[in-house]
């Protein structure tokens, strides 16, 4: 065994398995790169929660039975301890799975802030399509289908993951009913909030089609914690699709996808598609596909905007490791390296699970605290978005933490306790810091919560205000 991969791993699983970093976390447990210490393959582990036993048996008993092109591969399973700073756990359960190495679909529309234009995202879709309907005719629903629990092999293909949400389609009772609601926010059908029970193909289906707005507009029509209910309840669920549709009318999409997405996310589950094979036959699946070439130099394209983002990740945890605590990298490309010097100490910014999001505008000449105070009073004019301002300010670093929200009434909370979803409202962070012997300023605004398209709404409207002042 590497004597440097001793010192840089997690632990050590079951005596087989060194957990190098993590990959992924859910409701149900944590994802590591691992290498197996006798072969030296490397695997993704998925380590579940002591109290998620039956997540665990419902995932492991999907992946032993169906095999799909489309399906992340299983390779096996067990109970074990890990071994961590001659510490051990308890038993723990464990699958381990093939190594899905370019990750989360998610993170290539996410780091460009582009979706992906229809051609290639017809050929994507499809794939998906495929991997769902596998999973369908051997009589399971996912449960949770999001651009994160879509994983890319190192050959960009599509591989679906995550089935610790997935229910038999016939229920409980044998007749199609499915009662346990869990999913997403944004993702989870309409009938989760109006009926008590569902059609397990038909909530899938709704949810592929948030996932394809997603995959093409970057975006989803209701984002926000109670937004659907609040459709729901003011009979306006299809106007709202409609002004989301207007919303994105610079992207020049296709009547064909709209009428696609629609179909699929129709209030009412008796308009949607009856099954996979019929949306595989839909027009706009059908016509100006790319081809696969075309696909993987668009995925290569944007690889280099992933790694980007998970080199700034890893520099700091880098230094963390060397015991550089107090002088935080916040980013790593070549234009801020210029302006910072590893001696020059920068202001702390702990790295956060919910950070999902950095830009950085660089200002000459500014008075600093009468320019973040004319952006702080712009901002709070609309009074439809602002919520809070939080504000942290001396001369050299001055920050602010914005929440955009406008109260919830406490009764459309209580629709959605049994959903098991944490909300998030949309909440910005603003520094802006100094640069050493010179006039200039970076504006650094990152987003800690909340809706990427929101987000963008924002970030659109801030940087027009530091370019009109």
């Amino acid at each position: 065994m590497d004597s440097s991969n001793t010192k840089e791993n997690k632990g050590i699983l079951d005596d087989k398995y060194i957990l190098l970093n993590k990959i992924g976390e859910g409701t149900s447990g944590k994802v590591y790169l691992s290498e197996e210490i006798t072969s030296h393959n490397k695997y993704a582990i998925k380590i579940f929660n002591e109290k998620c036993i039956d997540e665990f048996e419902r995932e492991l008993h999907i992946l032993q039975k169906i095999q799909n092109k489309n399906i992340i591969k299983f390779i096996t399973n067990g109970t074990g301890s890990k071994l961590k700073h001659g510490f051990k756990s308890n038993k723990l359960d464990y699958i381990v799975l093939e190594n899905a190495d370019k990750g989360e679909l998610f993170y290539f529309v996410s780091s460009v802030k582009k979706g992906f234009d229809e051609s290639v995202s017809k050929y994507i879709f499809k794939e998906i399509l495929y991997g769902i309907n596998s999973l369908h005719e051997n009589g399971y629903t996912h449960s949770d289908i999001k651009l994160d629990n879509i994983l890319l092999d190192k050959d960009f293909n599509i591989k679906l993951s995550d089935f610790s949400f997935s229910q038999e389609l016939k229920g409980k009772n044998g007749d199609g009913k499915l009662f346990e609601k869990k999913g997403t926010i944004g993702y989870f059908p309409p009938e989760f909030i109006t009926q008590k029970s569902y059609n397990g193909i038909k909530s899938d289906i709704y949810s592929l089609g948030i996932t394809l707005f997603a995959l093409v507009t970057c975006g989803i029509p209701f984002p926000k914690k109670n937004s659907l209910l609040d459709a729901i309840k003011t009979r306006s669920y299809n106007s709202k699709l409609n002004t989301y549709k207007e919303s994105i009318k610079y992207l020049n999409l296709s009547d064909d996808f709209f009428n696609l997405c629609f179909k699929m996310i129709s209030l009412n589950p008796d308009d949607r598609f009856n099954n996979i094979e019929e949306i595989l036959k839909d027009p706009w699946l059908n016509n100006d596909c790319s081809t696969l070439l075309d696909v993987l130099n668009e995925f290569s394209c944007r690889e280099n905007h992933v790694h980007q983002e998970k080199e700034i990740l890893n520099l700091n945890k880098q230094m963390k490791k060397e015991g550089n605590k107090k002088d935080i990298i916040f980013r790593c490309t070549e234009e801020i390296k210029t302006y910072f010097k590893n001696d020059i100490p920068i202001k702390q910014y702990k790295e956060d699970k919910n950070v999902f999001d950095k830009n950085l505008i660089i200002l000459n000449n500014i008075q600093p605290i009468e320019f973040m105070n004319i952006i702080l009073n712009d901002i709070e004019k609309d009074d439809e978005i602002y919520n809070k301002i939080e504000i942290d300010c001396n001369h050299d670093n001055l920050k602010a933490i914005i929440k955009f929200s406008n109260d919830d009434d406490e009764d459309e909370n209580d629709n959605f306790e049994s959903l098991n979803i944490e909300f998030k409202i949309l909440i910005i962070e603003m520094k802006l810091m100094r640069m050493e012997q010179n006039d200039q300023y970076i504006i650094n605004i990152r987003r800690k919560g909340g809706d990427l398209k929101e987000f963008n709404d924002v970030l659109s409207s801030i940087k027009n205000i530091i370019e009109e002042n």
